[in-house]
């Protein structure tokens, strides 16, 4: 991905979703944070709860407008996130048990305009 905007934006990979059971989102900040959430759909509420599982930081984030790449590895109950070639961050998640589902990706800010994020690809694999 590269930033083509503000500093302060979430690039978001999303696995094993199921709008029913909730699915795991890995947010990585340009500003050099990152969190692993879990997270559901209240449809009562019409809103999305989530519960945080890992938050950090890593220097391997290029901040600011600039190239990154982000990968994640959601394999049954193990969860880990790939920051420009390394892995930053892994666990064994067994709380909420999602093992299956689909995959997305997503760019939000909650303050700052403008979100402008470019993917130059996406690639989507089962993991061996």
């Amino acid at each position: 991905v590269t930033n083509r905007g503000a500093d302060r934006n979430f690039t978001s990979l999303i696995c094993h979703f199921d709008l029913d059971k909730g699915w795991y989102e890995f947010d990585i900040s340009n500003d050099g944070a990152y969190h692993i959430l879990y997270a559901v759909w209240d449809e009562l509420a019409k809103e999305v709860h989530y519960s945080p599982l890992v938050e950090g930081s890593s220097p391997l984030i290029h901040a600011g407008q600039a190239d990154n790449e982000y990968g994640v590895i959601c394999k049954g109950s193990f969860l880990a996130l790939i920051i420009n070639g390394e892995q930053v961050h892994s666990l064994n998640e067994d709380e909420y048990g999602l093992n299956n589902g689909q995959v997305g990706i997503g760019v939000s800010s909650f303050d700052v305009l403008p979100v402008r994020v470019e993917f130059d690809s996406v690639t989507v694999s089962a993991p061996q």
